[in-house]
């Protein structure tokens, strides 16, 4: 895995771009994709709002999993055959 500060910043902003539309995708409150992803809410505000957080490029990545985006902090492509 990359440790670069240049992946870390893409992971950050493609989250900021794609993270309000994956927790609200998922019907989940700020509170609630807290508790889920076992951080506190001022996080995934700062995140949803392109501002940097003091979390490791591990905890970003399992933030952006558990949003149900890729490691990337990107949207998922739909499988085959779905509309």
């Amino acid at each position: 895995m990359k440790q670069t500060p240049k992946y870390r910043s893409e992971i950050l902003q493609n989250l900021s771009v794609h993270a309000a539309s994956a927790r609200s995708g998922m019907g989940l409150s700020l509170p609630a994709a807290a508790r889920l992803l076992k951080t506190d809410q001022g996080t995934i505000e700062d995140i949803e709002w392109g501002k940097d957080v003091p979390l490791s490029i591990e905890s970003i990545i399992n933030l952006a999993r558990g949003l149900g985006l890729t490691d990337l902090g990107t949207p998922r492509g739909k499988p085959a055959g779905s509309f």
